[in-house]
């Protein structure tokens, strides 16, 4: 992964051409390994977005609506509501459309105690 830019993962493609592997299976492969993280709520290759290898649901229409072919990333990533995304220093940018008191971190390399309890979203 060379970078994370909401809500799209930017993978090296330097490095994949240099081990001789194929970008769109790279791509998927990478996504399906993200499906399994908590708080992910689904990521979908932008090669299976171009080919239309997508099923049809709300969530999918969404991430269409949002895709565009020349500017979007590698993988798109729709997180669970109530999750966000920290960075590594130490802050945080909520998601789009989430109130500041629903977040809650997918990683955070200083904290110890990485529970996997949501945190409460008060009215």
């Amino acid at each position: 992964m060379e970078r994370f830019f909401q809500p799209y993962v930017y993978l090296n493609r330097e490095t994949i051409a240099a081990h001789g592997l194929d970008m769109a299976e790279v791509s998927r492969q990478v996504a399906e390994e993200l499906r399994k993280f908590p708080g992910v709520a689904y990521a979908v290759s932008s090669h299976d977005l171009r080919a239309g290898r997508v099923a049809r649901t709300p969530v999918t229409d969404a991430v269409l609506a949002n895709f565009h072919e020349d500017r979007s990333g590698d993988i798109y990533v729709v997180f669970e509501p109530h999750w966000f995304v920290a960075d590594f220093d130490g802050q945080s940018v909520p998601p789009a459309g989430w109130p500041a008191r629903c977040w809650r971190p997918i990683a955070n390399p200083k904290r110890r105690n990485r529970s996997s309890s949501n945190w409460a979203c008060a009215g």
